[in-house]
């Protein structure tokens, strides 16, 4: 379960994370809809967990911006491209925090 000694890194990387998947939703035209469906994830993220929430489990659930990454950009690290792997691993960690706020439901 996230803790409050956490959280405040949790909110910095979803913050870092919207704006670098903002900045390739302009910037990279060959997938805008990749883009945009992380980057409506990632605002719902922030939406369930702003002012220090602790969303239901069920919202969590809905979270897969991390299979997103994976299935999309690459499985592993070498196979997704250098400018994106900050963002993808990101996306993964963001992923795993969602689905460990909970990991005594999961």
């Amino acid at each position: 379960m996230m803790t409050s000694a956490e959280r405040p890194r949790f909110d910095k990387l979803l913050r870092e994370t919207m704006a670098e998947v903002r900045s390739l939703a302009a910037s990279d035209r060959a997938r805008p809809e990749l883009w945009r469906s992380l980057l409506v994830q990632l605002e719902f993220l922030e939406e369930i967990t702003a002012g220090g929430q602790s969303p239901p489990f069920e919202l969590l659930r809905k979270i897969t911006i991390g299979n997103i990454a994976i299935r999309e950009l690459g499985e592993t690290e070498e196979e997704v491209p250098e400018r994106l792997r900050k963002v993808w691993d990101d996306l993964k960690t963001l992923q795993s925090d969602a689905f460990d706020w909970y990991d005594d439901e999961a």
